[in-house]
């Protein structure tokens, strides 16, 4: 059986979505691979079965095709129920798979539970439960996510502080957000006090600290703001 999923996955290698191309009959014949490995049940067990890892991917992969639309139009609804594997995994099937390569997967379905939720599809999934998943399997993009949510919510406070942390972990684009928002008073204007009666740090000042994080992990954007 394994020698099986190793060459089905072979296919896998036509559904290059990161470069966005359609690749005519490979495209729709890899599709139908993923979703018959996604989708079947195996014998097989042991923690170290290649067939979990294998599974998972081509779960994973689906979920991406359908979430990002590349190459089949857009189907949150298929996306979501690719994608809910992966969100769903119990502790021993994500050691099964290896924790350190389900950072993305999260990403993604908190990714496909806010984009649901955006389009009005009802959901009782909560995207920042997949997010910090993400997170605590070493994907910093999960803090940017997080703090993109609550920016939604108009919660800026909430915002602001959850970029910082990405920041302070290193997450160049979390501190680039998290000035922006000190930057522009909307975390809190010049004067303003804190809960103990007490004039809060000026914000351009908390700003510049978050751009130079920034600029000595690379960002182009907060090197511009610095004159670099």
């Amino acid at each position: 059986m394994k020698a099986t999923y190793l060459k089905q996955c072979k296919w896998i290698k036509y559904t290059n979505y990161d470069e966005g191309k359609e690749i005519n009959q490979n495209t729709d014949e890899a599709v139908k691979i993923l979703k018959n490995l996604a989708e079947k049940s195996s014998p097989e067990t042991g923690e170290n079965n290649i067939f979990y890892k294998l599974q998972a991917k081509a779960n994973i992969m689906l979920a991406k095709i359908y979430f990002e639309g590349k190459y089949l139009k857009q189907d949150l609804n298929q996306a979501n129920e690719y994608g809910y594997v992966i969100g769903s995994l119990p502790p021993t099937q994500e050691y099964n798979i290896g924790r350190n390569l389900l950072g993305e997967p999260y990403l993604l379905y908190g990714k496909i539970i806010e984009a649901r939720k955006d389009k009005g599809i009802k959901t009782d999934r909560y995207s920042f439960v997949a997010f910090d998943h993400a997170i605590e399997m070493g994907n910093l993009n999960g803090y940017y996510e997080k703090g993109l949510v609550y920016l939604k919510e108009k919660n800026i406070q909430f915002a602001a502080d959850t970029f910082g942390i990405g920041c302070y972990q290193g997450h160049a684009e979390s501190c680039y957000k998290a000035g922006l928002l000190y930057e522009e008073g909307k975390v809190y204007k010049k004067g303003d006090k804190n809960e103990w009666g007490e004039i809060q740090e000026d914000p351009l000042i908390v700003a510049k600290r978050y751009f130079e994080k920034c600029a000595k992990l690379g960002n182009l954007k907060c090197k511009e703001k610095l004159n670099f």
